[in-house]
């Protein structure tokens, strides 16, 4: 590590400063994990609802988020209903799973005026099972975090960034919402 700490300008800003070998990891030539997520939908009406379809190279553990207009971010699985994160690699999943009470619908945060908000689903696939409570994601059903509790994703990034990147895998797919 050459340096690190907050930046100057933008105090909700931490700035590592590394020098580093990097060994690439290629999952479409068989090495590490992959991952392949997609949206029921991309363009969505306020109350639609929408499907989170994923897909594993190798059997691993998928946690899925929602990153909203805003930046804020709610840990959508696993929650208190699906605690169970497991997936087998090449089988197609989707959240939420057939008969599950939970309905994932569009809609735009408290007070926002706009006619269309893009917002994504993050999906982050680890070989082993990932304790992410210890890291600020309460168990629950939906927990939302605003956009200055950034710190929690960091976190999450740190410590995805300790395992060997053949070891886990994230793919994001976006959305809008129209009034």
């Amino acid at each position: 590590m050459i340096s690190e700490g907050w930046d100057d300008k933008d105090r909700s800003t931490y700035r590592v400063k590394l020098k580093t070998m990097v060994e690439l990891v290629y999952p479409e030539k068989g090495e590490g994990m992959s991952a392949k997520l997609s949206l029921s939908k991309d363009q969505l009406r306020e109350g639609e609802d929408v499907k989170v379809l994923y897909q594993l190279g190798v059997d691993g553990y998928v946690y899925l988020f929602s990153v909203a207009a805003d930046g804020s971010v709610t840990l959508l699985f696993p929650n208190a209903l699906h605690k169970d994160n497991r997936a087998l690699g090449g089988k197609g999943c989707e959240f939420p799973p057939a008969g599950s009470p939970i309905r994932l619908s569009a809609a735009f945060l408290p007070g926002f005026k706009g006619a269309v908000a893009e917002e994504k689903v993050k999906l982050i696939a680890t070989r082993k099972k990932e304790d992410l409570i210890p890291l600020g994601f309460q168990e629950g059903m939906f927990t939302t975090y605003d956009a200055a509790s950034t710190g929690m994703i960091n976190d999450l990034v740190r410590r995805l960034n300790q395992l060997d990147p053949a070891d886990w895998a994230e793919a994001s797919a976006g959305y809008k919402i129209h009034r």
